[in-house]
């Protein structure tokens, strides 16, 4: 029998073969999307755009700080926006991306030593450092673990650090906005509205530094209440 995706999610690794149906489960609900928004250009015009954020113009204030700014796409895809970005930046700025599979594009060959590859699955993948930007498009909206996702972004923030990620707005629970205010972190909502169904774009900022952790009874609320009309297609 296959395992749920909240059990996969919940080990501490994941095979490449579990990986490979993970991937094959979340394609799968993204080609249900209406709009087959996963499927457009994902360079960094088409990003900023659809985020509402210019990315080059929120990279830059990152610049000029002490430590090298690092970068961190969730949902890396194409690699299309590391590669506008390096082409941008140059060693200005480190350069990550994160995706389930790795896949080979004709674009990347002579550019993939200017950015680090991730391999992983955002709930249970281990970083060794923090970031100054994060950004996520048709990434990270299906999870079954929505309060431990915000956490984990918050976390890997460093002090003045943003992220910007599409995210459903049912997940967000008042509760989460309360303790994430309490701790240093402000959510906001973006101008722009997601285009995937039922998402939001929102931005979290780390003011002040602190380690983000969410009580059990949040997380385990928003673990509850997060079901919504693909929660069928997620259980085999």
């Amino acid at each position: 029998m296959r395992k749920s995706l909240a059990r996969m999610q919940l080990k501490k690794s994941l095979t490449l073969e579990q990986r490979k149906e993970l991937f094959r489960r979340v394609k799968t609900l993204r080609e249900n999307d209406r709009t087959n928004e996963w499927r457009t250009k994902r360079g960094v015009p088409e990003l900023s755009n659809k985020l509402g954020v210019n990315l080059t113009t929120l990279i830059s204030k990152k610049l000029g700080k002490k430590h090298k700014p690092s970068v961190l796409e969730i949902g890396s895809g194409d690699k299309q926006s590391l590669l506008d970005l390096n082409l941008q930046f140059g060693k200005e700025i480190d350069l990550h991306g994160l995706t389930l599979l790795p896949k080979k594009y004709p674009l990347i060959a002579d550019q993939k030593s200017k950015f680090k590859e991730h391999i992983g699955l955002f709930e249970n993948y281990r970083f060794n450092q923090r970031f100054d930007v994060i950004y996520s498009y048709a990434g990270i909206h299906y999870t079954q673990h929505p309060a431990f996702v915000i956490q984990k972004l918050c976390n890997l923030l460093r002090k003045g650090g943003t992220a910007i990620i599409q995210y459903p707005e049912t997940r967000i629970t008042p509760e989460m906005v309360a303790q994430l205010d309490a701790q240093g972190y402000v959510l906001s909502k973006m101008p722009s509205r997601g285009e995937l169904w039922e998402t939001t774009i929102f931005r979290i900022d780390n003011v002040k530094g602190k380690k983000m952790q969410f009580t059990p009874s949040v997380k385990q609320g928003a673990l509850i209440n997060q079901f919504s009309w693909h929660e069928s297609t997620l259980h085999s």
